[in-house]
């Protein structure tokens, strides 16, 4: 919840929630085991952590 005195601000957040939900849920199993392949073979820990916090760069990278 955002804040309790902002039903507005809620509905919001709670429908960017869900199209960011049905987003990922969207995604095919071959691009999900590519994604998880390519993340969990990363040696180096911090790229692997920008990646994850950084979803653009992880697509370009994985083009």
């Amino acid at each position: 919840m955002i804040n309790q005195n902002s039903e507005i601000l809620n509905k919001i957040f709670f429908t960017e929630l869900q199209m960011l939900v049905e987003k990922y849920n969207e995604i095919d199993e071959a691009t999900k085991k590519y994604v998880e392949i390519k993340i969990t073979n990363l040696k180096d820990e911090e790229l692997q952590e920008y990646l994850m916090k950084n979803q653009n760069k992880l697509l370009e990278t994985l083009q």
